[in-house]
């Protein structure tokens, strides 16, 4: 078996390139973001970029794609703390299990607990889906969308 390199993970959850990123509110103000196109397993300073919550870099460096998106849920909710995208191949399938239709439902899995407000497995979480896009405004503007309305 050859040996791993820095970074790699037999876990699946190495995100490379441009399959995900992570986001991490600071302040209210401003939040930190993996640069676009950056390995997740291989990062240092320089790969952190520091963005504003209206998705404006502070300083150089160019941020992911999807930033518009998830600067708008940190001005939704000064609750959420951190985010990380992926576009893993089992989160890929998984997504693509939920086409055509308006959510996925996640029944029966241990993992549910770590919900707030889900105590048992035998609980079902409905994971809305929402259509591929490079149009992030617009799909900012879905997502806020649908968390603004009960679930």
């Amino acid at each position: 078996m050859p040996a791993l390199s820095r970074g790699d993970r037999r876990d699946g959850s190495r995100l490379p390139a441009t399959s995900g990123n992570y986001f991490a509110r600071l302040d209210g103000t401003c939040c930190a973001i993996t640069a676009s196109g950056r390995d997740k397993g291989r990062l240092g300073v320089a790969d952190i970029l520091l963005v504003d919550l209206g998705g404006q870099v502070r300083g150089e460096g160019q941020p992911s794609a999807e930033t518009q998106l998830h600067t708008s849920l940190y001005r939704w909710s000064d609750d959420i703390g951190a985010m990380r995208h992926t576009h893993s191949p089992a989160d890929t399938v998984l997504g693509m299990l939920a086409t055509g239709q308006p959510a996925l439902i996640l029944e029966g899995y241990e993992l549910l607990r770590t919900f707030a407000g889900v105590a048992t497995h035998e609980a079902s979480l409905c994971v809305p889906d929402f259509h591929n896009t490079q149009d992030f405004a617009a799909l900012a503007a879905q997502v806020i969308a649908r968390l603004d309305q009960p679930f």
